[in-house]
């Protein structure tokens, strides 16, 4: 994105004005969708609310929670496949994100939201993806390995001392 600025265009305003987590916002049939956990709830519960604007308030949407589960904690991107909208979500259920579920949203208006699981994606020999991103025909994933160091803990106070003042 040589020479383009990223620029404030609003904050965003949600109804009793609670902190989202995981925040992932998409437009569909003329309306805005908000999808993200609460503070208030458990992190794998996810809510969303429909509005026209972007500087509109966004409400808590009829079918929240719709999701609580530890296979895709997150409201990963969504992407669409011909008419189909596909979310990408971080599979919790054996570790830190290890892996995307892939869910195909069946229904999403003011009043539905509905999707269903229709595949994995995951590595043999690492933890991930984590999560998926895609512009101008690239693909940004992100993955880690477990690993003991007995060096971490010196490293980490190392890294500390260094970058103070």
């Amino acid at each position: 994105m040589e020479g383009s600025q990223l620029r404030f265009h609003s904050e965003l305003k949600i109804e009793g004005n609670p902190r989202v987590t995981d925040p992932t916002l998409i437009e569909h049939d003329g309306r805005i969708y908000l999808f993200g956990a609460l503070e208030t709830q458990a992190r794998t519960c996810c809510t969303c609310g429909p509005r026209i604007r972007i500087e509109a308030q966004f409400t808590r949407h009829p079918a929240s929670p719709v999701r609580i589960s530890p296979r895709a904690r997150a409201w990963g991107s969504f992407l669409s496949a011909g008419d189909r909208l596909i979310r990408l979500g971080q599979d919790f259920s054996s570790g830190y994100g290890d892996g995307l579920i892939a869910f195909e949203t069946e229904v999403l208006s003011p009043t539905e939201y509905r999707e269903r699981e229709v595949g994995t994606l995951r590595f043999a020999d690492r933890r991930g993806p984590h999560t998926l991103n895609w512009a101008d025909g690239e693909i940004l994933f992100d993955w880690y390995r477990d690993r003991f160091s007995p060096l971490a803990g010196l490293r980490r106070l190392s890294e500390r001392t260094s970058s103070r003042p």
